[in-house]
């Protein structure tokens, strides 16, 4: 109930067993990375150690807070900074998507039917995508304009016109591949 009036609960990302992970296995892990993983999954990104760094400030006030007074009852709150980084901080991921959902709910989507449709690289091709990443983009790009002329097909005398919200997810149900190699 108190959430629902607005109380703010700080929330304790040290405690969680993945930020525990990561906090007593990072460093080793970064030691052992060349000998171990490099040969297959190429160097290690430096994408991936600034995020897993900022991930292990997240949230923590002796990284970084601001302070908050009540206008009415002058109490004082501190909000530890937030990493915002997108893909290893559920936190902060969990508060872009619903952010990024509102924004297109509100902004971009028209209110008629929508459906979801979801291409797969087969697996023949994600090395190709695995170490060059910026061909994500114009997969993306490959799969609108596929969208599109199925699209123009199947209503060829009408002037119908789709749109879609694009985005590349490369990592899978257990953080595998995709953006960490």
């Amino acid at each position: 109930m108190e959430a629902a009036l607005g109380v703010y609960r700080p929330r304790h990302p040290a405690k969680t067993p993945f930020y525990r992970c990561l906090e007593d296995y990072w460093e080793e892990f970064l030691r052992g990375y060349e000998v171990l993983f490099e040969s297959v999954y190429g160097p290690l990104r430096g994408a991936v150690t600034r995020a897993v760094e900022r991930f292990l400030k997240c949230g923590i006030l002796h990284y970084g807070f601001a302070r908050l007074q009540c206008g009415s009852c002058g109490r004082n709150r501190f909000l530890a900074y937030s990493c915002r980084t997108r893909r290893l901080c559920p936190s902060c991921a969990a508060k872009r998507v619903a952010a990024f959902t509102d924004w297109v709910a509100a902004e971009a989507l028209e209110p008629v039917s929508h459906r979801q449709v979801v291409f797969t690289i087969p697996k023949l091709l994600r090395p190709v995508f695995r170490k060059n990443r910026k061909l994500l983009g114009l997969l993306c790009r490959c799969a609108w304009q596929t969208l599109r002329e199925m699209h123009q097909g199947a209503f060829p005398h009408e002037d119908v016109r789709g749109a879609a919200v694009i985005a590349s997810q490369t990592a899978g149900d257990q953080l595998g591949w995709h953006s960490w190699s």
